[in-house]
């Protein structure tokens, strides 16, 4: 699935009222994605918003309400989304890894 459709499966095409026009979407790791999104605060001033989302293994989504995050610095959340991409890349190898090791080991006792 792409990032889009990680998002869009959990929101339902409903956009956020704070802010509602997206600038973007991507992936923080193969089951990660966000998107980054833009609109106006109390007094007008532009505010930009972080939505995550996580694709289980049955394909379903859970939002990561804890990761997500409105700012008013665009860079500041570039910035994040560069930290979190790196933290969950690395997170999907170990489990890759390990998910690999397993099915070596079943493999190797049935034989």
């Amino acid at each position: 699935m792409t990032a889009e459709d990680i998002i869009r499966a959990e929101y339902q095409g409903s956009t956020s009222f704070m802010t509602p026009r997206v600038l973007l979407y991507g992936k923080l790791s193969r089951r990660m994605a966000y998107e980054l999104s833009r609109g106006s605060g109390l007094i007008g001033e532009p505010i930009y918003g972080l939505s995550i989302v996580r694709l289980m293994p049955n394909d379903e989504t859970t939002r990561c309400s804890e990761l997500s995050t409105l700012d008013r610095d665009l860079g500041k959340l570039h910035t994040l989304i560069a930290a979190l991409r790196r933290r969950f890349t690395r997170l999907d190898n170990i489990y890759r890894y390990k998910v690999k090791r397993v099915e070596q080991s079943a493999r190797a006792s049935a034989h």
